[in-house]
């Protein structure tokens, strides 16, 4: 995933360019960004929350 490509960053890039100078995307290195979904499923969710989103993905579950 690359953050620097995405529309957000884009915007800010030209936001702070308009009212600073400066181009912030010369200061940062261009790394792409690894999410790791299942770590943080173990870390945030219940333990009922990631079965329930199971549930939602394999259409069992019509509403929230």
């Amino acid at each position: 995933m690359d953050i620097y490509s995405s529309s957000i960053f884009k915007s800010l890039q030209r936001e702070y360019k308009r009212e600073f100078g400066i181009d912030i995307a010369s200061f940062m290195k261009p790394k792409s960004v690894v999410v790791d979904f299942k770590r943080f499923e173990n870390k945030f969710l219940t333990k009922k929350q990631p079965k329930f989103m199971m549930m939602l993905l394999m259409h069992y579950q019509q509403h929230i």
